[in-house]
């Protein structure tokens, strides 16, 4: 097992917890409401979330929907857009943006707006667990990609240099009931050329379902997590790289 420390300046880019949930009655738009309203201080900044043929389009509170749109939720944002709520009928969500706190500040946060969600909307199943970390990585470029890796990852045929890579795995916890997605993939490098760019995607999730009345199951689930993503992230990366962020 890979030892896990704490980093002094974590190259997280964004961190996501997420639940999704089964409602016990249909909702509308309006039944969202006084979830605006419980967080408007926090999160002053609101916007619709609508789906159409061409994705998702976040537009404030009040303006035309795009045609044949149709409603999907409320995203939320503090005033410095580094905390992102996400509500949905099938959703509760946090994302924290650059620079990253720690875990518990997390954490805390995203119990703060599950109250909120569970009081205007209580759900009468919780479904999944889910737990994201985006990573973005520069070290100096290595003689080798095994000096960045622990796990083989890309390599090129005899003969031939390696100038990209990306990678995607599914990975498995049973000890947890567990399961990952772990993308790793090269990007554009530094303008000197002496810097080596990639990024790590954690997207951990768990299968419910969770007892909502106990909330030592979920909460278990979400620590579970943690736990997973931080052994994935130290066990693909060297010290080489590791160092640089402690």
């Amino acid at each position: 097992m890979a030892q896990v420390e704490q980093l002094r300046f974590p190259p997280i880019t964004e961190a996501v917890i997420d639940f999704r949930v089964t409602g016990k009655s249909p909702v509308t738009q309006k039944d969202f409401e006084p979830i605006r309203e419980a967080l408007a201080k926090d999160y002053p900044i609101a916007r619709n979330i609508f789906r159409g043929s061409e994705g998702f389009q976040f537009l404030p509170i009040g303006e035309v929907p795009p045609q044949n749109g149709i409603w999907g939720g409320i995203n939320l944002a503090s005033a410095d857009e580094k905390y992102f709520a996400t509500f949905s009928p099938q959703r509760c969500s946090v994302s924290r943006a650059r620079p990253y706190q720690n875990w518990n500040h997390l954490k805390n946060e995203f119990l703060k707006l599950w109250d909120v969600y569970q009081h205007a909307l209580p759900s009468a199943s919780l479904d999944q667990v889910g737990l994201r970390y985006f990573n973005e990585l520069e070290v100096p470029v290595p003689e080798k990609i095994s000096d960045i890796f622990k796990a083989g990852l890309a390599m090129a045929p005899a003969g031939f240099s390696l100038g990209g890579f990306a990678s995607n795995c599914l990975i498995n916890d049973l000890s947890r009931q567990a399961v990952a997605v772990l993308r790793v993939a090269s990007q554009p490098p530094g303008e000197t050329g002496r810097i080596f760019r990639f990024m790590v995607d954690i997207d951990s999730t768990k299968q419910g379902p969770f007892d909502l009345e106990k909330t030592d199951s979920w909460s278990q689930a979400m620590e579970d997590l943690r736990n997973f993503k931080n052994e994935l992230f130290f066990g693909l990366l060297t010290d080489y790289v590791i160092t640089r962020f402690k």
